[in-house]
């Protein structure tokens, strides 16, 4: 008997060649008419950073930020997001480049307006067109630097923040599963945007609080694969993209700096899908604390 395909179906295996381990997951698992929950085996997650590099007398952050949900909310994003690429005849899109109107970018001879068109089009996707959740992890450079000494000795070659960060960051995203009622079984794909400094000792901490011998880390079960790749090849990364800038203007615009908040984070804030862990000086003393190591 015929079963006509479902747009889902037909959209990921339009794409073969370039879905990822869940979305490949999916497919296989479920026949063609699917449209729904049962493409949900696990919740994706798609993180990157973002880090100021003002003169050091500003107020400095570093974020890791991610966007997760059930895989078919995250693929649901992905084609609203391929479909926002091809409105504006666009390959791929970079907060930081239609912020700043990079040169050698398709953003550098737009104007203001042009671009705010641009920003306010792709949040919307993230925030209207799916039910994903958007959370992100910020350090206060300034004093992480002053207490330098005490995490080089304690953390090893763990002690830049992208790789605390990176830690709070799987955690916030593991334990919501548990604190939103997921089944026992769901777990967690991760993909972060490709960085080759520190994506190698990422993966060696990713595997010690999956694998180490400790009583502290209570959310391994969830924890599924764990991947770095290009954001042009998987599109979910270039919304992880925005956010990671935006949480990270928000926390050094508006906590560090007191600043009113950006209207594209007031987009974030508005779908009530949105959480920012800040980790100040007071923080992290409370972390060297719990840990042992004043």
């Amino acid at each position: 008997m015929f079963r006509e395909e479902s747009e889902l179906f037909r959209e990921l295996v339009g794409r073969l060649d370039s879905l990822s381990y869940s979305e490949q997951v999916s497919l296989m698992r479920h026949p063609p008419e699917c449209v729904l929950r049962p493409f949900a085996l696990m919740v994706a997650a798609y993180c990157d950073e973002s880090e100021d590099k003002h003169p050091p007398l500003t107020a400095q952050a570093f974020a890791v930020s991610g966007i997760f949900g059930h895989s078919v909310n995250v693929f649901d994003l992905e084609r609203h997001w391929r479909a926002m690429l091809t409105k504006h005849r666009l390959s791929d899109f970079h907060m930081v480049d239609c912020e700043n109107a990079t040169h050698g970018t398709p953003y550098e001879w737009m104007s203001r307006d042009q671009r705010d068109c641009l920003q306010r089009d792709f949040i919307g996707v993230i925030v209207n067109k799916a039910e994903v959740w958007h959370y992100a992890t910020a350090i206060e450079l300034e004093p992480y630097r002053a207490r330098w000494e005490l995490l080089e000795r304690n953390r090893q070659y763990f002690v830049k923040p992208y790789y605390l960060a990176f830690q709070h960051q799987v955690e916030m995203i593991a334990k919501t599963l548990d604190a939103g009622g997921f089944p026992a079984g769901d777990c967690v794909a991760f993909t972060f945007d490709q960085q080759k400094e520190y994506e190698g000792k990422a993966k060696e901490l990713y595997d010690w609080l999956l694998h180490g011998e400790h009583d502290q880390i209570t959310y391994y079960e969830r924890l599924g694969s764990l991947g770095f790749e290009s954001r042009l090849k998987f599109i979910a990364l270039q919304a992880a993209d925005t956010f990671a800038y935006e949480s990270r203007k928000y926390v050094r615009e508006v906590e560090l700096m007191k600043l009113p908040p950006r209207w594209q984070w007031q987009m974030f804030a508005d779908s009530k899908r949105t959480q920012v862990k800040g980790i100040t000086g007071p923080a992290l003393d409370e972390v060297a604390r719990m840990c042992g190591w004043v």
